[in-house]
């Protein structure tokens, strides 16, 4: 195996866009054991994609090789974070993210502050927005407890889309919670 391994690199040496001994190469190094440089091959192959969609998979793939493999939850979380940055409109990075997540208050808390910072991107189309704005809302109520938190990411929904049932039902919701008649 190590001899293969050697081969399939010499051959990604040659031919990055060689699929097979691409994938040929991550589940040798799988099967031996050797996670970090798979690891640091899927960072590669994510850095270098020029794909958001590609990017992404790299990503997802990271997060749960370091979760699944490694038992490391907070680079797993954190890599899962961003697959779905690259991809906010897959909804198995995001159920994938909730679940490493779990309850977890500092694992929510970067993983927040780093989606956080991807509705703030000048080119994200407002349809990705709105979807990530909701998720996060969702993780604010039901993860984290700070319904409160969730308010800014309804009225950014409602900025863009005045007539979103969603935001405007959750934003009804959390101050009739609140009790806060006057909003």
């Amino acid at each position: 195996p190590e001899r293969a391994e050697e081969v399939y690199s010499a051959i990604i040496a040659v031919d990055p866009t060689d699929d097979v001994a691409g994938v040929a190469l991550e589940d040798l190094r799988r099967e031996l054991g050797k996670h970090e440089e798979l690891i640091e091959m899927l960072l590669d192959r994510s850095e270098k994609s020029e794909s958001h969609a590609e990017r992404a998979r790299a990503l997802h793939q990271t997060g749960q090789l370091y979760l699944r493999e490694i038992d490391d939850h907070e680079q797993g979380v954190y890599a899962l974070a961003q697959a779905l940055a690259q991809d906010v409109m897959n909804d198995e990075f995001a159920l994938d993210l909730e679940r490493a997540a779990g309850t977890d208050m500092k694992l929510w808390a970067e993983a927040l502050q780093l989606l956080g910072e991807v509705t703030t991107h000048p080119r994200m189309p407002d349809e990705p927005k709105v979807v990530l704005y909701l998720r996060l809302e969702h993780w604010y109520s039901e993860k984290v407890a700070r319904p409160d938190l969730g308010i800014p990411c309804f009225q950014s929904v409602l900025a863009i889309d005045p007539a979103n049932d969603a935001a405007l039902a959750g934003v009804g919701a959390i101050y009739r919670r609140a009790q806060q008649w006057a909003e």
